[in-house]
C-alpha cells in the first residue's frame, strides 16, 4: 500500500499530486486521472522512487516520460503513475561522446549534437519524446535509429540497481528494443 505521507517526509522535493488527469502529460491531451502521479526528473530521483516502492512492495506502478506516444483511457487509470522527464536537458559532452538524462527529451539532444556540430543523430531532430523513450522503441526516421548511434545506456532496474548494456545487449530491430 502507498502511503503518501511516508513517501513525501522520505523524498520531499519530489512532486507529487493525486487524482491527477494524464491528459496533462500526454500530448494529445488526453487521459483521466491517475490515482498519484509522482514527477521525476532526474535519474537520481527515479531510481529513489524505484528503491522506495520496490522496500515497500508496491508493484502496481507505470512510469512515463513526455507521453508523447501515449493515448490514457478517459476513465483514468488505477496506478501511480511516475513521470520522468526533465524540462532543463541534461547533456554533456567529452572526446566526441555524449552523455545523456533519460528523462531529457530527445529533440534537444539533436539540437545539442547540431550546436557542437556532431553528425549522427539530424535524423532525431522533430520527434518527440524523452530520450528513454527513443531508446525503448528505437525511434527513427530516415532510414536511420537510435539503437545506430548509441555506445551503452545505464538500466534501472526494478529493485533500484542500475546496470550497464552496450548497444548490443539491448536488443535493438526496428522501433523494437529489449526494453
Amino acid at each position: 500500500m502507498f502511503d503518501i505521507n511516508t513517501f513525501q517526509r522520505s523524498f520531499p522535493s519530489i512532486r507529487v499530486s493525486l487524482n491527477t488527469p494524464l491528459s496533462k502529460f500526454t500530448t494529445f491531451g488526453l487521459g483521466g486521472p491517475a490515482v498519484c502521479v509522482i514527477l521525476c526528473e532526474t535519474s537520481d530521483e527515479l531510481r529513489n522512487v524505484i528503491q522506495f516502492f520496490f522496500s515497500n512492495s508496491i508493484r502496481d506502478c507505470l512510469v512515463i516520460g513526455e507521453g508523447s506516444n501515449l493515448l490514457v483511457s478517459d476513465k483514468g487509470v488505477n496506478q501511480i503513475v511516475i513521470r520522468y522527464l526533465c524540462e532543463k536537458s541534461c547533456f554533456s559532452l567529452a572526446n566526441n561522446e555524449i552523455t545523456a538524462q533519460a528523462s531529457s527529451r530527445l529533440d534537444d539532444l539533436a539540437l545539442f549534437c547540431a550546436q557542437y556540430g556532431l553528425s549522427g543523430l539530424g535524423f532525431a531532430s522533430g520527434i518527440p519524446g524523452t530520450i528513454a523513450g527513443a531508446i525503448s522503441g528505437n525511434a527513427g526516421a530516415f532510414g536511420q535509429q537510435v539503437g545506430q548511434v548509441l555506445k551503452e545506456v545505464e538500466v534501472l532496474l526494478p529493485d533500484g540497481r542500475t546496470e550497464r548494456l552496450s548497444a548490443k545487449d539491448c536488443g535493438f530491430a526496428y522501433r523494437h528494443s529489449r526494453f
